[in-house]
């Protein structure tokens, strides 16, 4: 059954690989040229229909809602006819019933069928295995949710502190939400610096970083991955994206009423009416999120957890090596950062294969053709 309902939930991804390379949101631009082509020929009506296929995943695409505005105002095109296909409207009902099937299998049934001192055990063996210094400080129950939890230990001061070096002297201006997604600020406030895993690995080939960085920043974000998996009971669970993120606040005399992330959502869109639509651009196949912090000298800079109507829950308090995972669909947002620099490891994960992060498998291959050659750079 779970093999099933991974195929049909997969479908898209599967069809969206062309020639081996997997086109970007294929149903977006399948529904724009058909919004377009009908347009052209003077079939307006069904160019509506598709401009609102199109919008049913995007509800706040500027493009279309631009294409959408001169249908209505140079061809007298009536707001009734930007209706999707029922068929449409069936599929992403289909997406959101095989999400909370496979949300269910990887939790709650796995949950159900096997043992809690098993697992109980698996976790004690595992923070063995990352050195013994893992604690748990906050469950679900703490954090007012159903799947989140923080906990100790995951990096020593030293790594962290060869990271947050990292992202300060090669990252890129900018936050990254996934691969080939333009960099954005979400403050003028703050200068946001990141560095992804593919970044990392032609730095590394261009001989302007070492290759030990990248080995320890993709050994740090694994164990976060392995421990995730097992605190939440998880048959098997797989990167989406990975990057180190740093905040820097640029003035600190201000006072800060602003966001240093808005409230959000991983795997949807926030509506007005506190709901969360899965929308083609939201990146749905995403489960669980995680992010490992590196340090704690600077003022603000709080993670918290809300409600369905932004309603603060629970803060987290970021310290080098603590890690606080959680559902990919838990409202959270992140305070400002008043002074200093908030760095961060910031991953992504999700239940289907298809979407593994590729650049991470590139990376090790070229770090194990590095020492295969013996050109590994000892020093960091």
């Amino acid at each position: 059954m779970e093999e099933v309902i991974k195929c049909k939930y997969g479908c898209t991804s599967t069809l969206s690989r062309l020639d081996l390379k997997i086109v970007d949101n294929i149903l977006l631009n399948i529904y724009h040229h058909l919004q377009y082509s009908y347009s052209q020929v003077g079939d307006y009506k069904s160019g509506a229909e598709y401009a609102a296929a199109f919008l049913l995943h995007d509800p706040l695409n500027a493009n279309m809602l631009t294409n959408k505005k001169y249908l209505m105002q140079e061809k007298n095109v009536p707001e009734k006819w930007f209706q999707p296909p029922q068929r449409e409207v069936e599929h992403m009902q289909r997406l959101d019933t095989l999400a909370e099937l496979m949300q269910y299998l990887h939790t709650e049934y796995v949950s159900q069928h096997s043992l809690g001192k098993k697992r109980q055990k698996q976790l004690a063996e595992l923070e063995g295995f990352l050195g013994g210094n893992i604690k748990v400080n906050a469950t679900a129950a703490d954090l007012g949710g159903t799947e989140r939890f923080v906990a100790d230990g995951f990096a020593t001061p030293e790594q962290c502190s060869h990271l947050i070096n990292m992202c300060q002297k090669v990252g890129v201006a900018g936050y990254t939400r996934g691969v080939g997604d333009p960099p954005v600020h979400f403050s003028e406030r703050e200068a946001i610096f990141s560095l992804g895993i593919n970044q990392s690995q032609h730095l590394v080939e261009e001989g302007k970083l070492a290759s030990p960085l990248l080995s320890m920043y993709l050994e740090l974000s694994e164990n976060t991955r392995r421990y995730t998996q097992m605190y939440f009971n998880l048959h098997e669970l797989y990167f989406d994206f990975t990057h180190l993120v740093c905040r820097t606040a640029l003035d600190e005399r201000s006072s800060r009423d602003d966001l240093s992330h808005p409230v959000h959502a991983d795997n949807c869109a926030i509506q007005k009416d506190g709901t969360c639509h899965k929308t083609s651009s939201s990146y749905t196949h995403r489960a669980y999120s995680g992010l490992l912090y590196l340090n704690d000298n600077f003022e603000g800079g709080e993670f918290f957890f809300t409600d369905n109507h932004k309603h603060e829950q629970s803060s987290v308090k970021p310290k080098c090596g603590r890690l606080v995972a959680f559902n990919a669909g838990d409202y959270h947002g992140v305070k400002a950062v008043r002074s200093g620099r908030r760095c961060a490891l910031a991953v992504w994960f999700t239940l289907d294969p298809h979407h593994s992060e590729q650049s991470r498998a590139d990376a090790r291959d070229m770090l194990d053709k590095l020492h295969n050659h013996n050109l590994v750079h000892d020093e960091l």
